[in-house]
């Protein structure tokens, strides 16, 4: 979404992100989950002058982990007036650990069996059930 206000000019863009908006993410999208990034990014927006000084004063070698952030005009300017927000949203420096894929292919495999077993239950529960 994109709010402008009428009048004088841009000196920067503030970008908001929300990775859940309180429904689960399916094709109806009409069941209601816990998370929701909404009101936080509302309150985000309404005080976003204190939340410029608060980016501003940030310590840029770390990581930035809220999930609204500001790029500066010129920075826009520079990227060719593109407004993607992850084109402008501040890289993580963290380091990420992977699972060993042979680890997560073996949980999967007990999941996999566990479940085959259930259907194995569930199939002799009908076969006895259809048999009386």
């Amino acid at each position: 979404m994109l709010i402008f206000r009428k009048g004088g000019a841009t000196g920067r863009v503030m970008f908001l992100h929300a990775e859940n908006d309180g429904f689960k993410l399916d094709a109806n999208h009409d069941q209601p989950i816990d998370e929701d990034d909404l009101p936080g990014l509302i309150d985000a927006f309404r005080d976003r002058d204190a939340r410029r000084a608060s980016w501003r004063d940030r310590d840029t070698e770390a990581d930035w982990t809220e999930n609204w952030w500001f790029a500066e005009a010129d920075a826009i300017r520079e990227a060719d007036f593109n407004l993607s927000a992850n084109r402008h949203r501040p890289q993580s420096r963290a380091r990420v650990e992977h699972r060993d894929p042979l680890e997560i292919l073996e949980e999967l495999r007990g999941i996999e069996t566990e479940i085959l077993g259930e259907i194995d239950e569930l199939e002799n529960a009908v076969r006895g059930a259809t048999a009386e």
